[in-house]
């Protein structure tokens, strides 16, 4: 549970990032695939914020993982909240 409330404070950093990133996709590639556009969020977000938890061992692919959990989940609160 430690670890978890450790990441936290980056996730909630991140989160607004990744809001931005998936609503710029989604304004300038409506028509693409949602792979496409959730690999287009990823590098977005990549080029903004490196690794933001590499100090805690985290590597690239495992990042990778996370920035991808996140935009699933900013993409379903979106649609859900019908934020688009």
């Amino acid at each position: 549970m430690s670890a978890l409330l450790r990441f936290l404070p980056i996730v909630v950093r991140l989160w607004p990032i990744v809001v931005e990133a998936v609503r710029t996709v989604e304004a300038l590639k409506r028509a693409e695939s949602g792979e496409v556009k959730k690999a287009l969020a990823k590098k977005f977000v990549q080029e903004k914020v490196p690794n933001a938890l590499a100090r805690f061992g985290m590597s690239e692919k495992d990042w990778d993982g996370l920035l991808g959990g996140l935009i699933d989940v900013v993409v379903a609160f979106l649609n859900w909240r019908n934020l688009w």
